[in-house]
């Protein structure tokens, strides 16, 4: 098991009491919707509104996965049945500011850490009572958005930013064509929500970031000799290769240190130096042959989906990261 997912698979006990059921959950209204169900005690929430239950399925896979309490945002007034009059509604919502009121069971946030908070793509942007949601006061709390979309996430994440007045904002999740996706599917996309394993959190970390395209994703190097090499050549541009359904992998035209113990395989979200080659590597999933001669560099700090969906071929900008 790698540590990325070891990260988000919650301890054996509180999975007991996620599966006997919500009889152990405290229910939030008389509708029966799951809003809130409350696991064993946490300090993470998801939140979530949903109209067609799409982005209600993601959020139930992440409360599975990390064992969060999971909560429904609900409107007083419903929206109509019709998409074209909720489009025509929102956009007015939107641009006059008068956002839908939400139902008063909203969670108190003073004991939680970590807050996911999902909803639709409406018009390439938020929907209104996510909007609303969002007026709420995030200070000191960890935010971590995901939504749901046909195929067109617009700017959802960049207008997320926008409206968010509070909190430390990661890295953000889509999910594209819900209805079409298998438990597996979005199972597997979840466990991509990466963050600093244990195993490197005791390590003197520098942080990068890494451009393809209109793709920022985040990584840290460890304090081997070979990373702080490579550190010293950055600001570095790459045409990285994809290699199957698991690498991306570039020459980088000088050997680093190989002084670093080597090993067979990684771990979902390193960076790596293959020396055999003198190529640098990202590994975004699992292969059926695990290479040998691996120094590892660093890791992958923000969601794996990033580098999964890129194309064949790809320019990478890799450069320090300004705190």
């Amino acid at each position: 098991m790698n540590r990325f997912i070891k990260n988000l698979i919650i301890p054996v006990v509180a999975l007991l009491v996620l599966l006997t059921g919500c009889s152990q959950g405290k229910i939030g209204n008389n509708s029966g919707d799951p809003t809130p169900i409350e696991s064993e005690k946490t300090d993470i929430l998801i939140v979530y509104y949903s109209l067609s239950g799409n982005t209600e399925k993601v959020a139930k896979q992440i409360q599975k996965n990390t064992g969060g309490d999971l909560f429904k945002i609900e409107i007083e007034n419903p929206y109509p049945d019709d998409m074209y009059e909720i489009s025509d509604l929102a956009k007015k919502e939107k641009e006059s500011g008068n956002l839908p009121k939400l139902k008063d069971d909203l969670p108190k946030l003073a004991s939680y850490e970590t807050i996911y908070i999902g909803g639709p793509v409406w018009s390439n942007t938020l929907s209104s009572p996510i909007i609303k949601y969002l007026e709420k006061d995030f200070n000191g709390k960890t935010i971590i958005p995901f939504w749901t979309d046909a195929g067109d996430a617009g700017k959802y994440e960049e207008e997320f930013r926008k409206y968010l007045k509070s909190g430390d904002l990661k890295q953000g999740l889509g999910f594209s064509n819900v209805s079409s996706l298998g438990e597996e599917e979005i199972d597997k996309m979840i466990k991509g929500l990466n963050s600093i394993s244990e195993s490197s959190s005791n390590l003197s970390e520098t942080k990068i970031r890494i451009t393809a395209d209109d793709t920022v994703v985040e990584a840290v190097l460890n304090d081997t000799k070979a990373a702080q090499e490579f550190k010293k050549l950055l600001p570095l541009t790459l045409s990285m290769t994809r290699m199957g359904e698991h690498e991306y992998y570039s020459s980088l035209g000088e050997p680093l240190s190989e002084d670093d113990i080597t090993k067979v395989g990684y771990d979902i979200g390193d960076l790596a130096y293959w020396t055999p080659g003198d190529l640098f590597a990202i590994y975004f999933d699992d292969t059926d042959e695990e290479p040998e001669g691996l120094i590892i560099l660093g890791n992958i700090t923000s969601y794996i989906s990033l580098i999964e969906k890129l194309g064949n071929l790809q320019e990478m900008k890799i450069e320090l990261k300004e705190d």
